[in-house]
């Protein structure tokens, strides 16, 4: 009996030891993203988008294929969903920021493209006077 106490409390101590569960390790990767987003908000480039994606594909396909499986219990249910909104504010407070910088750079072109156009508009005009 204690030998087998003692076997199953090394395997308890490998198994924490090792980070836990798939789903525990994709939850928490999904958090270190979420992090990323945030501190990175306005400042991301293609590039980074694209690594952002590559990073969260993996751990998000862990946590749809555990669900579907019905491996998830009530406690793990309830940290999916606060992650996912987590993920899910931060990738549309992302997008947001990155729509609003857009449109401030395009707002600076089209006023760019205005002023050009005046001063081509005038030069024409004193010129056929």
């Amino acid at each position: 009996m204690k030998k087998n106490l003692f076997v199953l409390s090394i395997l308890m101590m490998l198994f924490v030891g090792c980070g836990g569960s798939s789903l525990d390790n994709a939850i928490s990767q999904v958090e270190k993203s979420t992090e990323k987003l945030t501190t990175g908000k306005g400042k991301m480039t293609e590039a980074d988008w694209q690594s952002l994606q590559k990073e969260t594909e993996a751990p998000l396909k862990v946590i749809a294929d555990e669900l579907q499986a019905g491996k998830v219990g009530a406690m793990d249910k309830i940290k999916i969903m606060a992650v996912m909104a987590q993920w899910s504010a931060a990738v549309m407070n992302a997008g947001f920021s990155e729509v609003a910088k857009q449109t401030e750079d395009l707002g600076k072109s089209l006023e760019n493209a205005s002023k050009e156009l005046e001063k081509v508009t005038s030069d024409s005009d004193s010129v056929s006077k």
